[in-house]
């Protein structure tokens, strides 16, 4: 996260000041030549040292000062800021009318055989000329202003950022806690079926499914908690899930997939589709006394995609409401969905054929 000091301490920010006040005197420079060339006077190159040269080189040596003021001022309550900056612009101004005289006589005598003015004839000529301290009083705000416009941006990005990072914490820590609440039920469901199955010599069966949960639990916890998959890792989970609780209901299960393959590189959150198809077991195939059915459906449409899980199993209670919902399942997906996609998308259940419906609706953007 950059902090707002660390971006006025900057090096690139004293070559941007230097450049602020060299691209003020080119261009005030060109305006004065543009001026007296079309008045049809000839351009006294002498006098650049005396203006602009050294009126702007006064600028940028008290601009430090300024930068440093506002530094120590910036967090004061805003009257007592206004009124610092009032009466440290009067003295810029006063003290850049001196200097700029200053180093115009110094430099012409540098680089000219004459100076313009002698000391002497500067202080006469600052007596009819006093009040022109308003102008570095005016390049004092101007230059106070780009300072506030910069702080401000500053302040802005780190909040931008904060906040980015607060969502990333708390996307992380939903997925975390889905992981731990999800894992408990669901082993204690394959064990039980293990357990069962050794109880009754089963033992083929028995190998076959501590094999498959073995795979489970290892690409479960060798995944990171990254908030997005593509739908084809998320799909390959799901799909080991479902080939324990194949084993459980044997032929009672019948699996339908109808993906669209153009939708396997969409990019969806992690552990999305997982807890919505525990929640059809857990509700609805181990409640069914007849054969049950699981479709899972993925399908592009309008720039989205709908990913459907439907399972058959008992009706939903009359006075069921989806915002009231305690279910592990639906309230962490939902939440999630609401941090991760900011209201753009559709989480919709419905009783349809004889079985329950679940059905979300994403932006699609590849992952």
């Amino acid at each position: 996260m950059i902090e707002t000091r660390r971006v006025f301490q900057n090096k690139n920010l004293l070559n941007l000041n230097f450049g602020f006040w060299l691209f003020l005197c080119f261009w005030d420079f060109l305006m004065n030549f543009i001026k007296v060339y079309q008045s049809g006077v000839s351009y006294h190159w002498e006098g650049m040292i005396n203006y602009p040269i050294s009126f702007y080189l006064s600028l940028w040596v008290l601009s430090h000062l300024l930068l440093s003021l506002y530094l120590s001022t910036r967090e004061l309550r805003r009257k007592l800021f206004v009124l610092i900056h009032i009466v440290a612009s009067l003295f810029f101004g006063i003290i850049n009318k001196i200097q700029a005289g200053v180093f115009g006589i110094l430099l012409e005598r540098l680089f000219l055989s004459k100076e313009t003015f002698s000391f002497t004839e500067l202080l006469i000529h600052w007596q009819f000329t006093y009040l022109d301290f308003i102008e570095g009083s005016g390049y004092y705000w101007l230059f106070l202003l780009v300072l506030l416009a910069l702080d401000y941006f500053a302040r802005y990005h780190n909040q931008q950022n904060w906040s980015f990072e607060l969502e990333s914490k708390l996307i992380n820590s939903q997925l975390h806690t889905l992981r731990m609440q999800m894992k408990p039920h669901f082993l204690f469901n394959a064990l039980n079926t293990i357990s069962m199955m050794i109880r009754r010599n089963e033992n083929r069966q028995a190998v076959t499914m501590v094999s498959a949960l073995s795979d489970l639990l290892r690409n479960s916890l060798a995944k990171d908690t990254k908030p997005f998959v593509s739908l084809s890792e998320e799909l390959d989970l799901v799909k080991k899930y479902l080939e324990i609780e194949s084993i459980r209901f044997q032929d009672r299960l019948n699996l339908d997939f109808n993906i669209e393959e153009e939708t396997l590189d969409c990019k969806v959150p992690n552990l999305l589709l997982q807890p919505i198809v525990e929640n059809a077991f857990k509700h609805g195939v181990a409640k069914s006394i007849d054969n049950a059915i699981l479709k899972i459906s993925a399908t592009r449409e309008n720039g989205e995609i709908s990913l459907k899980v439907f399972n058959t199993g008992p009706s939903l209670p009359p006075d069921w409401n989806i915002s009231a919902s305690t279910g592990i399942g639906i309230t962490n997906t939902t939440n999630r969905l609401r941090q991760l996609y900011a209201g753009k998308f559709k989480f919709m259940v419905s009783e349809n054929d004889g079985g329950f419906l679940v059905n979300i609706i994403l932006p699609y953007k590849k992952i």
